[in-house]
């Protein structure tokens, strides 16, 4: 475990042992969106396509708007599908840290290539996370006999145009940009975790998820993963594709460095 490949791979293998459990509940709460999402779709559209399958999950909310008659209301798809991944990833590190008081980390001979280790875990627990919800849309898509984009070029779900939308534009939109906002929340998530415990930064990423929802920030992050604050689809330029895929790698980035920095200053074991 000196050499940080092999820390990495440990950490795969370990951070699925340990979540063996979550990941079989993320599979169920995957094929439970899936087939909610395919109801949806039959209902309202008639017709299948792998865009309109995202579309519930990855739409999220319009911006709200303070009215006499308004309400908030989370979209509980959108939300469900997060918030669990945040549970699934973020409790694992701060775990690990004080496994066998401190002794994975003292194998290490470095905080510096521990924190990485995690970093690049939570990447690949996400990738893993993602993949496995579009593995079961596009499953379900092909027993539907479906195709990937609606051939009339219009989500019938949300009434959005995508005909005048390139395929890296939608594959951007719809998969790139929510995949890269929930890498940077939970690296910042583990960040957290390591000096105030994973409930606290778990309930911290939550209500970060929330406030997104309730205001329409570009610096809000969870805005970026929703379909209907981007430009494209609201009309407004506050939140477009362009400025989120600038802004999560630099979250991203910035986590890991600020986790660095912390870590070795962080008086949780004697330095090694």
């Amino acid at each position: 475990m000196r050499h940080l490949p092999n820390l990495i791979l440990y950490d795969i293998r370990f951070s699925f042992r340990q979540n063996r459990i979550k990941w079989l509940f993320a599979a169920v709460i995957q094929l439970f969106l899936c087939i909610r999402t395919f109801d949806e779709v039959s209902f309202y559209a008639g017709s299948y396509d792998l865009l309109s399958e995202l579309w519930p999950v990855m739409s999220g909310a319009r911006e709200y708007l303070l009215a006499e008659d308004s309400s908030f209301q989370l979209p509980a798809y959108w939300f469900l599908f997060h918030a669990y991944l945040f549970f699934l990833v973020g409790f694992y590190p701060a775990a690990e840290l004080h496994l066998g008081n401190g002794q994975a980390l003292i194998r290490t001979c470095s905080r510096k290539n521990w924190i990485i280790s995690k970093w690049i875990s939570i990447i690949i627990n996400t990738v893993l996370y993602y993949g496995l919800y579009l593995v079961l849309l596009l499953a379900g898509n092909m027993f539907h006999g479906g195709v990937l984009i609606p051939g009339n070029g219009i989500i019938r779900l949300g009434g959005i145009p995508v005909f005048s939308r390139s395929r890296w534009d939608l594959l951007a939109a719809f998969v790139l940009l929510p995949l890269f906002m929930s890498v940077a929340l939970g690296e910042m998530q583990v960040v957290i975790s390591l000096f105030v415990g994973p409930v606290l930064a778990f309930m911290a990423i939550l209500g970060y998820m929330i406030a997104s929802v309730f205001w329409m920030h570009p610096l809000l992050a969870g805005s970026y993963s929703m379909l209907y604050r981007q430009d494209w689809v609201s009309g407004r330029p506050v939140i477009s594709v362009a400025t989120g895929m600038l802004l999560c790698p630099a979250l991203i980035i910035f986590a890991l460095a600020a986790g660095i920095l912390m870590f070795q200053r962080k008086d949780i074991l004697p330095a090694v």
